[in-house]
């Protein structure tokens, strides 16, 4: 539950795994020098055409689709404004408060 009073997503979110945005390698390399997660090597963005082809999959296909990302607290989030900061898209911005916040209000809706 994550410490949030209500569980789902903001009406008309989709999901989109911010790890998928990341290289991934069957081999973790020892010279990384980062976390790692599941084969993913925390420390680089995939290629600029593989980015495109993942925003285009949640129905982000043009540099200047409105997005707001959010996440629990906005950590995650963040890595996927770099993504639109590297690609140059231009109406990306992140929900600073998150479902956190917006779980907390009550008087705004949650989808299941």
């Amino acid at each position: 539950m994550q410490g949030n009073p209500r569980l789902g997503r903001i009406p008309g979110a989709r999901s989109c795994e911010w790890r998928r945005f990341l290289e991934h390698r069957a081999e973790y390399p020892a010279d990384a020098g980062t976390a790692r997660d599941e084969g993913y090597v925390l420390e680089r963005l995939r290629a600029v055409d593989e980015l495109r082809a993942e925003l285009d999959k949640v129905g982000v296909s043009r540099p200047d689709t409105e997005v707001v990302i959010y996440c629990q607290k906005s950590h995650r989030a963040s890595l996927v404004y770099l993504v639109f900061e590297k690609l140059r898209y231009t109406n990306g911005q992140v929900y600073v408060g998150s479902f956190r916040e917006w779980s907390r209000r009550m008087d705004l809706p949650v989808e299941a």
